[in-house]
């Protein structure tokens, strides 16, 4: 069930995962959508993973609150585009667990 937090950044899918990526490079995917602006303005998870654009690069943010749409794109005050959201489906057995709320693709 989804419920609305009034917290700009907390996101929910009904379908797929976000892609998401450590300092490491690991890229993970996670229906958590619990985001939030890091030091430097980068979209980042509660654990400070960057959250991935459609361009497969960390998305950063202006400081005015932004908006985003129900296909995953983020715009500013202006309603200008930022970045889209680098949504990906899977199916049950092309993921593993790789921790709390986070899985990693199968390769195959």
């Amino acid at each position: 069930m989804l419920r609305q937090t009034g917290l700009e950044l907390d996101l929910a899918l009904s379908a797929g995962f976000f892609t998401i990526r450590d300092d490491q490079g690991n890229v993970f995917y996670t229906r958590d959508g619990r985001f939030q602006r890091d030091a430097a303005g980068n979209l980042v998870t509660s654990a400070g993973y960057f959250v991935l654009g459609e361009d497969g690069q960390p998305i950063t943010l202006p400081l005015d609150p932004v908006t985003i749409t129900p296909d995953g794109v983020i715009q500013d005050a202006n309603g200008n585009a930022i970045a889209a959201l680098r949504i990906r489906d899977f199916a049950p057995l092309q993921l593993e667990r790789a921790g709390e709320a986070y899985f990693r693709a199968l390769r195959r």
